[in-house]
């Protein structure tokens, strides 16, 4: 899938932080954050959407994740990935994008995490990414997303981070609403500030 021009602009950031060994914190995990990690199924093939350089790859044994494959449309993120997780054969990394997931992937993951990428999603494209991983995953499926929201906007409000660089913070009535149209059940979405963390399931 062809990806547009502010994706585009959204890969080259991404890359420009790899090459210049940019990372984010490490994942947490508080009792906000527990109840949504621990929907993820233990012992089966997990899908990380917008791995990054595999910031998620260090909490994996605590959760009984033992086959992972993160997908990223930044080459450079996942080329970093590669070298930081060279020792961890079940680990793997490949460059790809949401859109496509469910072509190239049919039917292949027991479960997904989706974290802090809604929000490089446009709110016209939103049910075309989760369409596309729903179709990803098998059923039963679970997984969890994480994403600031906005509570403004239906259709959600657009925050420019960076000349170039845009947020979408989604409608946590329209995140749901397109999960149920898209095949999923949604879970129990919680809600801490103005991040929204959410397990769901295929259905």
């Amino acid at each position: 899938m062809t990806l547009t021009g502010p994706d585009q602009r959204t890969v080259q950031i991404y890359n420009r932080d790899a090459l210049a060994g940019r990372m984010h914190d490490p994942v947490w995990a508080d009792p906000f954050s527990r109840g949504a990690f621990g929907s993820l199924p233990q012992n089966h093939l997990v899908v990380d959407v917008g791995c990054g350089y595999g910031r998620m790859v260090d909490i994996l044994d605590d959760l009984g994740i033992e086959r992972y494959l993160g997908v990223d449309p930044a080459e450079e993120q996942i080329n970093l990935a590669r070298r930081l997780h060279a020792d961890s054969p079940l680990r793997t990394f490949e460059v790809g994008n949401i859109y496509e997931l469910g072509e190239k992937y049919p039917g292949r993951f027991d479960g997904f995490m989706l974290m802090a990428v809604l929000m490089h999603i446009p709110a016209p494209r939103l049910e075309e990414a989760f369409r596309s991983l729903r179709k990803a995953l098998k059923v039963p499926g679970t997984g969890m997303f994480s994403t600031p929201f906005s509570t403004d906007r239906e259709e959600g409000e657009v925050v420019e981070v960076e000349p170039g660089f845009f947020l979408t913070l989604h409608n946590p009535d329209t995140i749901r609403d397109i999960l149920l149209r898209s095949g999923f059940s949604t879970g129990h979405p919680l809600r801490s500030g103005n991040m929204l963390l959410g397990s769901i399931e295929t259905c």
